[in-house]
């Protein structure tokens, strides 16, 4: 089974799950091959080359770029001559939308997989943007033999906005890498790499400071937090446009010493596992990789009341959810953890627990293997 893989970003979580990917499918029998941007992390194909799976580096841009486009449709086009594939899995919308416009004219044998990691028209920055892309979508889900959902929830929202009908739809969670939570370094060693005190209470936030995520609401809950928390210290992780709008918002509070703005780390699993919880404000999600991976660590999280984060966060169960965009909630929601060790304990256990048994990422390449396998087959029409 001869497949390639197509994905854009380097960092976050869709990132991640193709890291997986690369990582377990070879072990199922996958003869992969990957073709990624450098654009987001340069150190991206490197390390998905680690895995010995052939790696093609291309410039993908996250917005339209016409010419920028046409040398990735021309560089995906030759592979796909060039490879014979049996599958061309596609990852996130630009190459969902490049993929499904090339397969068919230049490769029609090859079966067309896409997984999107969330929807852009759901949170595009515009109303028309956010037309255009459920157009496209709509519009190119004729092209889609198979979209992989990461949750239920992107695969009920696939079928309602018209993008394909449920025959085509597979749900596949997202998975993490349990053992590499589970051999996270000592957090008393990591809170020291980033300069917390012995006393601090950290709680963390990792994420690409970017449209659906709101690092601002944090900064504002951890300024109504701080006067009842005076040991409570708030560390966000990640790099984007909205980082300088919350580090304005944390001057302008007067929380600069409370909360502290760091780069994109890897990897992120010393930074839950020092945390006494981690918080994940935005406003659209397919399954975030950032809940799951707390979890895993044992940590409790507080999340967004929104579909994507309420399939893995059962309120009061694995963790806490609030309003998205409300700074007040959030910050009720994280003092009722900080007071009360023993729930944060059962909390994090009852996390953890949740995950090991839905959300292993060797388990996830398994099930993405043998549909695979059932598409090329033919036990899953086009």
């Amino acid at each position: 089974m001869k497949v390639l893989l197509f994905t854009r970003p380097g960092i976050g979580g869709a990132a991640t799950v193709v890291e997986s990917l690369v990582r377990f499918l070879p072990r199922e029998g996958v003869d992969l091959t990957v073709l990624c941007s450098p654009l987001e992390d340069p150190a991206y194909p490197d390390r998905l080359a680690s895995y010995g799976v052939p790696v093609r580096v291309v410039r993908v841009e996250r917005e339209p770029a016409p010419l920028s486009d046409v040398a990735v449709y021309a560089t995906l086009a030759g592979m796909l001559r060039e490879g014979r594939f049996d599958v061309l899995h596609l990852h996130t919308t630009k190459p969902g939308l490049i993929g499904r416009m090339v397969s068919p004219r230049v490769s029609p044998s090859t079966k067309v997989v896409y997984t999107p990691h969330g929807f852009y028209f759901q949170y595009a920055p515009s109303p028309a943007k956010r037309s255009f892309y459920l157009e496209m979508e709509r519009a190119l889900g004729a092209e889609t033999d198979l979209l992989v959902a990461c949750s239920h929830v992107e695969g009920e929202l696939a079928v309602s906005a018209g993008v394909v009908p449920r025959e085509k739809v597979v749900v596949v969670p997202n998975g993490v890498d349990l053992e590499a939570c589970r051999s996270a370094e000592d957090p008393a060693e990591t809170r020291r790499r980033f300069g917390f005190a012995e006393g601090d209470v950290v709680v963390s936030m990792a994420a690409r400071m970017a449209a659906p995520k709101d690092p601002v609401c944090v900064v504002r809950a951890a300024a109504r937090l701080a006067p009842r928390q005076p040991r409570l210290r708030v560390l966000l992780v990640g790099d984007g446009p909205l980082r300088a709008d919350a580090e304005t918002e944390a001057a302008r509070l007067g929380v600069g010493g409370v909360v502290r703005f760091h780069g994109a780390v890897r990897p992120l699993a010393p930074i839950y596992a020092m945390s006494a919880a981690t918080v994940l404000s935005t406003s659209s999600e397919g399954l975030p990789m950032v809940v799951l991976e707390s979890l895993a660590c044992g940590v409790p999280v507080v999340a967004s009341d929104i579909p994507g984060c309420c399939e893995v966060v059962e309120d009061g169960v694995t963790g806490f959810v609030f309003p998205s965009g409300s700074d007040d909630a959030l910050a009720a929601a994280i003092d009722r953890l900080l007071s009360d060790e023993g729930l944060r304990a059962a909390i994090g256990e009852a996390g953890r627990k949740r995950v090991e048994e839905r959300h292993d990422a060797r388990a996830g390449a398994r099930r993405v293997a043998e549909a695979y396998c059932r598409l090329a087959e033919g036990a899953i029409d086009k």
